[in-house]
């Protein structure tokens, strides 16, 4: 059973609204994969998969503490409302591009202006 161009154009706009490819899916009786497909015939750019940042915590206000002020991971953490780890994502996203998967040995196992902890 194909889908019409009406519903195409529709998962297109929830998309852009910011619908997840599972929601939508969910909605239409497709697979999320299914979704992301029509999504890419109909030019949609596509979010990278997973969980996406919480858009109420500010990445310029995570690298200020931890740059200016030199706050921890953990401390700066307790101040926006995330997890250690996820702060320390956004602020190697930020700096180098990337989270804690793919640290650079200088910066794995390290905290902020501090020397090397090693692995946990």
């Amino acid at each position: 059973m194909g889908i019409s161009e009406q519903q195409r154009r529709a998962m297109a706009e929830l998309y852009r609204s910011g619908y997840t490819s599972y929601e939508i899916g969910h909605a239409f009786d497709r697979e999320p994969s299914v979704v992301r497909d029509h999504l890419r015939a109909e030019g949609v750019s596509l979010r990278r998969r997973g969980s996406r940042p919480r858009p109420d915590v500010s990445t310029s206000e995570i690298v200020r503490l931890i740059d200016e002020v030199g706050l921890s991971y953990t401390r700066t953490a307790r101040l926006v409302g995330l997890s250690r780890t996820a702060t320390r994502n956004r602020y190697l996203r930020h700096h180098y591009g990337y989270g804690w998967r793919y640290s650079p040995p200088e910066v794995q196992g390290t905290v902020p202006g501090g020397p090397g902890v090693g692995a946990r």
